[in-house]
């Protein structure tokens, strides 16, 4: 089947992109089977002017899709749907449009909007970087007082970082190690002189608390800024 066009919708005011906004739309349409297999989409052309985008953008759309494995491109030939077992492989793969059409769901029976959700969802991972995809590796240095075990919890509980805790008196060999695989050394401040002395942790981030409960100072530990 040719489409001609495609029930796509663009909203400016989401902190996402064109491109990113039509290639996941067009990817529910062919995981709802709205698409199906040798199906083509409208030219870039016909695709550009019905959502009033630049011709690039849809080009450059395509070619996403079509590197996922969703669609077949050849010069003269257009946009086509891939065959039914590409497709299959790809949403084996790709468990998200699954998971979301559940959350979307619960969202609606909720009786809550969904774009605020799934904006919130976005603010959430902007602040505490779940999406990383490697983890931050957090060491706690003799944290044992409340202020320091203030943002050990906050970053436990906050984000998916590994974080680990160790004693000024284990092992110079053990705190060494540990030192090495972290990404960040957090010990409390009157505390930090002594680590610099005792361990090397040159080239590592290294944070000294005090009593004070610093918000702006755990998420300059989350963000690693």
């Amino acid at each position: 089947m040719k489409h001609s066009t495609l029930p796509l919708k663009i909203d400016t005011n989401l902190p996402l992109s064109v491109s990113t906004q039509i290639k996941n739309q067009i990817k529910v349409l062919i995981a709802k089977n709205f698409l199906n297999s040798d199906d083509f989409l409208p030219s870039t052309n016909q695709l550009a002017q019905c959502l009033s985008v630049n011709k690039n953008t849809i080009q450059s759309t395509y070619s996403q899709l079509k590197d996922d494995g969703l669609l077949i491109t050849g010069k003269g030939k257009g946009a086509q749907v891939a065959d039914s077992q590409q497709i299959e492989a790809y949403l084996k793969d790709d468990n998200y449009l699954s998971l979301i059409q559940n959350i979307v769901e619960e969202v609606v029976n909720a009786g809550y909007n969904v774009e605020d959700t799934l904006l919130s969802g976005i603010a959430y991972n902007q602040l505490f970087a779940f999406s990383d995809s490697n983890k931050k590796r957090f060491l706690f240095i003799e944290c044992k007082q409340s202020a320091c075990q203030f943002y050990l919890d906050e970053i436990k509980v906050n984000t998916d970082a590994v974080v680990n805790t160790i004693d000024l008196d284990e092992p110079k060999d053990k705190l060494q190690t540990a030192i090495k695989q972290a990404d960040m050394i957090i010990t409390q401040n009157d505390l930090l002189d002594r680590v610099r002395s005792e361990v090397d942790i040159t080239n590592k981030k290294a944070i000294g608390v005090t009593s004070t409960k610093d918000i702006s100072l755990l998420f300059e530990m989350i963000q690693g800024n």
